[in-house]
Formats: structure tokens, sequence, C-alpha cells
């Protein structure tokens, strides 16, 4: 067995609680309006529990603080910067064009979008969702009555859930506080990675049918209270029923006892044809217009605030085999592309952002 997994033996058998170690050179918003809020639901949850003990007696019951000290969970929580404390507890964001990681395109790019998310796990939950709708596209579905509609690529719930479980179930041992999560959105799926296989071994065929032991139960208190999290394992079955709704594969679990890994699969091909949505949002006007000077595909995408992969298959590519957009010379090795002449003059509708 290797240390790691000696360990992960020995912190479920002894039930080693990780999320309540007390950071030394940690700190928290004792007089946040987070704080408050907390501090107001617990005390209306056990009125005759807590109504007469002090603010810092509940944050010590609670494990938000230890030895004087906020714990690993209430750091995560109620911290501005729990980076400041541990840089690896973050998340890693790109966005690749193509289906395989670290494979480049013919003007070297090799992500098309490429962040690093900090702060309090609520805060990195918001801005990982919206690198999400940043990167992903949207398309326009026709209901049973007729009806058209815009959806995104993926559901949003079911891509929250996840971000959600793996932000609250990863590892957080010494042996892992190193390792950021990791979302990597690729032409045909997402995925998000985080440290530590499902917690105890439990079977990862049982997720969403049976409840698993929770590996930061503090952590997931505290979250229940602020109502971030509702902690009666409906994350998965949540996950699964909206991409069953959408129309998409179920989602994928794979646990190699060192990572968990959540894969959400799309149906979407990068195609014209099965992009509707870019003709409902009037891209290609948007595109014509801007091009009438000679613009690199990057330039468009920056332009559009849309995924460089998806705009360069699914808008600029066709626009080309149509004639309406030409090469027009280089600007160092990307090629520039213009309207042609004939489309350039042409009058378009005002085109609205979105």
């Amino acid at each position: 067995m290797t240390a790691y997994e000696i360990y992960k033996y020995q912190a479920y058998r002894k039930g080693l609680k990780e999320d309540q170690r007390p950071v030394k050179d940690g700190w928290v918003l004792r007089n946040g309006e987070l704080m408050n809020k907390y501090l107001r639901t617990v005390k209306a949850s056990r009125i005759n529990t807590f109504e007469h003990l002090s603010d810092s007696e509940i944050l010590q019951l609670q494990k938000v603080e230890k030895d004087g000290c906020p714990t690993l969970a209430g750091l995560l929580v109620f911290s501005k910067y729990p980076q400041s404390a541990f840089p690896g507890l973050g998340i890693t964001a790109v966005a690749v064009p193509g289906t395989v990681y670290g494979v480049t395109e013919a003007d070297g790019t090799r992500f098309t979008d490429n962040v690093r998310i900090e702060g309090s796990l609520q805060e990195m939950l918001v801005s990982a969702m919206d690198f999400v709708r940043k990167n992903i596209r949207h398309r326009t579905v026709i209901d049973e009555m007729g009806q058209r509609a815009d959806r995104w690529e993926y559901p949003l719930r079911a891509v929250r859930e996840a971000l959600l479980n793996a932000l609250i179930h990863r590892d957080y041992s010494r042996h892992t506080d190193g390792t950021p999560i990791q979302l990597i959105i690729y032409e045909d799926r997402m995925e998000i990675i985080n440290s530590g296989g499902v917690y105890g071994g439990f079977p990862v065929a049982r997720l969403g049918k049976e409840s698993p032991e929770s590996r930061n139960s503090t952590l997931i208190r505290i979250l229940e209270f602020l109502q971030i999290s509702e902690n009666r394992y409906s994350g998965i079955p949540t996950m699964k029923r909206e991409m069953e709704k959408a129309g998409l594969p179920q989602p994928e679990f794979l646990d190699d006892g060192k990572q968990f890994k959540t894969i959400l699969r799309n149906t979407v091909s990068s195609s014209a044809a099965s992009l509707p949505a870019r003709t409902e949002n009037k891209a290609d006007e948007r595109i014509a217009v801007y091009c009438r000077t000679p613009r690199t595909r990057k330039e468009i995408a920056d332009h559009l605030g849309m995924n460089y992969s998806y705009v360069s298959n699914g808008l600029i590519k066709p626009m080309i085999l149509s004639g309406t957009l030409v090469e027009a010379g280089k600007k160092g090795r990307e090629k520039l592309l213009q309207t042609r002449t004939d489309w350039s003059q042409r009058e378009f509708e005002p085109v609205t952002e979105g």
C-alpha cells in the first residue's frame, strides 16, 4: 500500500475529521454578513440549546473554531481568502479545443480559456459556474408544442451539483491539500476531478441509491445552515434527473482511489447544423459586421465573448465554406478573415449583445 492508501484506511477506521483541524495561521470574518446569517440560523434551529450562549461558544460547539483558531471548515466558508493558508485549495478551470487534453490547434492554442479560481468555498462555486457559462454553448430546441427555447449545452443545475460535490466531498487532508480541483471543458464532455475517492470505499455503483458516510461532516453542516447545500444526498440523483430531462447521457462517476471524477457528456455537435441557436442570436451578422476589418479567429471569439473552439468550428468554418468570410492575409502565424466585399456592404439589423 502507498502512504496515501494507508492514511485513507486509518482515517476512515479512526474517524479522523480533517475539516475540524485548527488552522493556526488562518482567520475568519467574525462580524461579516455571512457569519451573522450563520449564527442567526444556528440559534433559530436550537433555541433551547443556543439562545443563552455567546457567539464564541456557538462557534466552538459547531467546530467553526477550535483552540482559538478557525477550523479548516470554518476557514473555507468564512475567510475572505483561504488560499493564504492553503494555496492549493482552489480550482483550475480550462476549456480545451478538442477532445484530448494537451493537444494544440494549428495556431498553437492549447486552452481556449484557462483560469485559477480562488476565494471562499461559495465564491469558488459561483466563479466556477461563471466559467462554465462562458465556455459552453447554447442550443435551440423545439418542444412537443412546437415552441422554440434556448438551452445550455449542459443543464446548469447538474453542473452546480457536480461542482458542489467536488468542493464538499474532496479529501482535505495534508496528503492532498496542495491539489486543486480540476474543471475541464472539452468539445464533447465536461470533467470535474477532486482528490480522494469515495469515503470509506463506498461502491460507486451505489451512489445516489444509498447514503454514504460523510468525509467532511462539519463543512457539510455549516453549508446546510447557510442553505448552500441541503445535505440530503440528493446531488447525484439531481444530476441524473437533469441530464435525463435535457436528453443527455447519464453522468459518469469514476473512482481510482486517489481521485474522484464526474463526467458530463453532451450530444451537441460543433457543426452549424446542430447549433441553430447561433442564428437566433444573430452571431453570423455580428461576425460579418466585425470582420469588415480583417480579424483573427481569436479576436472574433473575444469580441463575441464565446468559446474559441465553438466560434472557430461552429460559426467561422460554415461562414468560410459558404463564402461569407474570405482569407485576407496573416497576423503573425494566424490567418486574418474578412467579410466578402458584397457582404460587407450589406445592411444589418441592430444586434443585441447576449
